[in-house]
């Protein structure tokens, strides 16, 4: 069976992280998109019984009320059913201004997840895909329980439609190579696979799913090109160690196969640390629920603001903030709406604060430095890419933004130069080649700027150099 890497609920830096993304300018581009929020949650818990009948339009989709929500337990913390009664309540009333909508209904799906009853959240979606067959995430979801269940040839559907749905989306092919891994389908994945590195060479989940396809076929040195590949573009990504430990085994380099290994045992207890801190949410522990609070806020606030609800949106983003979770999407959006607002200094603060509690999100250190940036905050914008690299080492992005910093502040240019070079070895393109240039101009270095500048323009005009 294909190994199931770092999903969300399974530790930082895994692949399943794109839907219910900021806007454009916010996201980190990263080689895993960044976000299901409403998502997360697909992992716990799932039932293998069957979903019951689907429910009919108009119906109540939160169902009769749980009594923890609506009582106190002798023995329980009273915090806790009070913090399932405000989740219901914030959907409750996101159903009742926006009745029968894909976006009010999925909401509720992922409160039934996280509140592990999966049923209800399958006949949420099911509903959500009546109301809309196109709906990439929903189909996600539904997926990813199939999966849960052992379905994995539902699973493969929906993960195939959605990709057809998404085709920006490099996480969902993955997904599905990951089922026809599991399904012994070694051709079908590897046209998955290559298609999607295709589109992205540097999609280091891929590239993993490469090398396993090919040390399943006992091309040991196909497989550890590859892998090395995945490493340098993923060097946090523990499967990938694993999976190089086992090539140098079956060639018989040992000594390598040690040192992979051990890389792999530190990277996967990190993991299982994270998957232990989420599973709280299943054992009812006042820490889960303040988080799933925080999720289905942020959630909520979402339909708020495509509705052009800001005043609701502010004020669940705010409270989201304060449960204090470390879930760090809720400080994204809200630093995303107060600037939006002009409050650009209050965004600045909520980034801070969002910074204390996740430092270990790339979006929220890349998004603070941005805006740092833009304010002329030059120590806190320098100090969140200089986390944002530390955190994604494989990433060119946080590179290159740190190099623009330094460029413009007109500080530090050699080491922008060296920024820069290595966000070009990382991702080669005609923008990260003009800002090499730019930066071996102002480091004196005319040869150097005119062949990053020569290798920019033929790329920039869809021409090979």
């Amino acid at each position: 069976m294909a190994q199931e890497v770092n999903s969300t609920d399974s530790g930082p830096g895994g692949p399943r992280r794109r839907f219910l993304g900021l806007p454009d300018r916010w996201r980190l581009p990263v080689a895993i998109a960044v976000g299901i929020a409403g998502m997360a949650a697909v992992a716990l818990h799932v039932s293998r019984s069957l979903p019951g009948p689907r429910e009919t339009p108009g119906v109540d989709w939160l169902g009769e009320a749980d009594p923890d929500a609506e009582a106190p337990v002798p023995g329980v913390d009273p915090e806790l059913p009070a913090l399932r009664r405000e989740a219901t309540q914030i959907v409750r009333r996101l159903l009742e201004d926006y009745p029968e909508t894909v976006a009010a209904i999925d909401v509720a799906a992922t409160l039934h997840l996280r509140l592990d009853r999966v049923e209800r959240a399958v006949r949420c979606w099911q509903r959500c895909l009546e109301l809309d067959p196109r709906s990439a995430r929903v189909h996600f979801a539904l997926g990813s329980i199939a999966r849960r269940k052992g379905d994995l040839a539902a699973a493969a559907e929906h993960f195939r439609k959605a990709a057809e749905i998404d085709r920006e989306s490099r996480q969902l092919p993955y997904e599905l190579a990951d089922i026809l891994i599991d399904r012994g389908e070694w051709d079908r994945a590897q046209a998955v696979v290559e298609a999607n590195l295709k589109s992205d060479p540097r999609f280091f989940p891929s590239l993993y799913q490469l090398g396993q396809i090919h040390l399943q076929r006992k091309d040991y040195a196909k497989a550890r090109n590859v892998l090395e590949e995945a490493v340098r573009y993923g060097p946090d990504f523990a499967a990938t160690y694993f999976a190089m430990a086992t090539v140098c085994t079956r060639i018989g380099d040992t000594g390598q196969a040690q040192k992979y290994l051990a890389k792999f045992r530190v990277l996967r207890a990190r993991d299982e640390k994270s998957h232990q801190d989420n599973l709280k949410v299943a054992q009812n522990e006042v820490p889960g629920m303040r988080r799933v609070v925080a999720e289905i806020s942020t959630a909520a606030a979402r339909v708020d603001l495509e509705h052009g609800q800001t005043q609701k949106a502010e004020g669940l983003l705010v409270r989201a903030c304060q449960l204090r979770s470390g879930y760090a999407a809720c400080g994204d959006l809200l630093a995303w709406l107060y600037e939006q607002q002009g409050r650009a200094i209050e965004a600045l603060n909520v980034l801070k604060q969002a910074s204390a509690e996740s430092p270990e999100s790339i979006a929220v250190q890349v998004n603070l430095g941005t805006l740092a940036a833009r304010l002329g905050r030059f120590d806190d914008a320098e100090q969140a890419y200089q986390k944002a690299i530390a955190l994604s080492p494989g990433q060119a992005q946080a590179y290159a933004m740190l190099a623009d910093l330094y460029l413009r502040a007109g500080r530090k240019l050699p080491e922008a130069k060296r920024l820069a070079q290595k966000a070009v070895e990382l991702q080669p393109g005609p923008d990260l080649y003009r800002l090499l240039s730019v930066a071996c101009e102002k480091t004196g270095d005319a040869a150097g700027a005119r062949a990053a500048a020569e290798k920019a323009a033929p790329q920039a005009a869809g021409k090979t150099p």
